[in-house]
């Protein structure tokens, strides 16, 4: 997984891609958190093999602090995640 957060105004707009380096479909919940807003979903449903997806978020009308972070990640349906 390799995420990526910028800044478009005030909004916060998160990227993640998420490859799929197994040998069999994956199904995911991918997330991402910025402090003080709520938490975003995004299903990742039977990814094939090799595959990679983009998932994208969109934290609205905040407050950007200088050094605040954004918290994401993903967490398989079936075992571990990443």
């Amino acid at each position: 997984m390799q995420t990526l957060a910028l800044r478009d105004g005030n909004d916060v707009v998160v990227q993640q891609m998420i490859t799929n380096y197994g040998d069999r479909p994956v199904d995911y919940s991918a997330f991402a958190v910025v402090v003080g807003q709520a938490r975003q979903e995004r299903l990742v449903s039977a990814l094939p093999a090799g595959k990679t997806i983009i998932k994208r978020y969109r934290f609205t009308n905040i407050d950007v602090k200088p050094g605040q972070r954004v918290r994401a990640g993903s967490r398989s349906w079936r075992g571990r995640g990443f």
